[in-house]
C-alpha cells in the first residue's frame, strides 16, 4: 500500500469563503482540480500531491535555509496584508 500526502495551498471550500489569506496569492483551486492532482499522484505512485507547483519550491527553500524561508513567508504575508516590506 502506498501513502500520499496532499499539500495544496488555497482550495475553494467553505474555509476560504471569507477570504483566501496569503495562501491565495498563487491562486485558488477548485476541489475538482485538487482531486485530479490527487488521482494522478496515486496513479504515478508518488508521495507528494502538489496541486500548486509553487509548494515544491517552498518545500525545498524551507529545507535549505529555514530562517530565510521564514523571512520569505513573513514578506508574503505582509504583501497579502498590504503592508510595506520590512528590511
Amino acid at each position: 500500500m502506498r501513502v500520499s500526502c496532499l499539500c495544496p495551498q488555497s482550495v475553494q471550500t467553505d474555509m476560504t469563503r471569507d477570504g483566501t489569506g496569503s495562501a491565495g496569492i498563487n491562486g485558488v483551486l477548485t476541489p475538482a482540480q485538487v482531486a485530479e492532482v490527487v488521482v494522478q499522484t496515486m496513479r504515478d505512485e508518488r508521495f507528494l500531491a502538489l496541486p500548486h507547483p509553487e509548494v515544491a519550491q517552498y518545500f525545498q527553500a524551507k529545507g535549505q535555509d529555514y530562517d530565510r524561508w521564514l523571512g520569505g513567508m513573513q514578506k508574503l504575508y505582509a504583501q497579502h496584508m498590504g503592508q510595506p516590506p520590512q528590511r
